[in-house]
């Protein structure tokens, strides 16, 4: 039951909103992100992020004459869209400066998904999130870069 995916089925509308939702946000993310973080934010490339993490490594690995504690961490981010709390990317929205009406309006598309449950081909119910992303939606990576945000903050 953990590797269980639902099939994700949404309206028109719903996708037509989520891309001009996207479109929007993707035209700011340069101005709020850290240069530290450059998968799919625009005019970025994420192979300037290898040749950071070569030369982290090599000064770790070589330093001689430094007083500092050194370190490197790698983050296992499996299952990490399905992790993210709503109330923290919320409050990552607001904290990177985006207005209180548009946070609003990212929340209400974010919190109105819910999954209708079929068994033998009948509709049983319905399950509604408090977490997690929608999966392959053009808004999804956007979230997911925002919420990293907060943790490359707390690791500076």
């Amino acid at each position: 039951m953990s590797q269980f995916r639902p099939i994700a089925l949404c309206n028109s509308a719903a996708k037509v909103i989520a891309k001009v939702l996207a479109m929007r946000l993707k035209k700011f993310l340069p101005s709020v992100i850290l240069d530290s973080q450059s998968a799919f934010v625009p005019n970025r490339l994420i192979t300037n992020n290898i040749l950071l993490a070569y030369d982290a490594h090599h000064l770790i690995k070589h330093r001689k004459h430094c007083n500092q504690l050194l370190m490197s961490i790698k983050l296992d981010m499996l299952k990490a869209y399905d992790r993210i709390e709503w109330a923290f990317m919320k409050a990552m929205l607001l904290q990177l400066g985006f207005s209180h009406k548009w946070v609003h309006l990212i929340m209400q598309y974010v919190e109105s998904i819910n999954y209708s449950l079929l068994l033998n081909g009948e509709q049983v119910g319905y399950i509604k999130p408090d977490k997690g992303l929608r999966q392959g939606g053009p808004l999804s990576l956007y979230f997911f870069i925002v919420c990293t945000e907060g943790l490359i903050t707390l690791l500076n």
